[in-house]
């Protein structure tokens, strides 16, 4: 449920259109390839960053232990979005 009550309103008022429901029927054709290209770029990636995984696990220069405590910054055993932010920012 929406946090704002203009938007909760908006949901409570629709009325619902059924159980037997087509995916084409929810959604205009553009809409539709506009899911598929985030899912197949999604799938893409997946695929890449595995393929990128596999290949650095078996490099004798990765070291992912060095790695986590490089991002570290505060040695809090957790990388955050200030660790994140302080890599890009300062490190590199």
């Amino acid at each position: 449920m929406p946090r704002q009550t203009e938007y909760a309103n908006i949901l409570n008022k629709r009325e619902p259109k059924g159980e037997n429901l087509v995916f084409n029927e929810l959604f205009k054709k553009k809409t539709r390839m506009l899911i598929r290209k985030v899912f197949e770029t999604h799938f893409q990636n997946e695929m890449f960053l595995e393929n990128l995984k596999a290949k650095l696990i078996n490099s004798p220069f990765f070291n992912m232990e060095k790695i986590f405590d490089f991002i570290d910054h505060d040695n809090d055993g957790f990388i955050s979005l200030h660790d994140v932010i302080f890599i890009f920012l300062v490190k590199i």
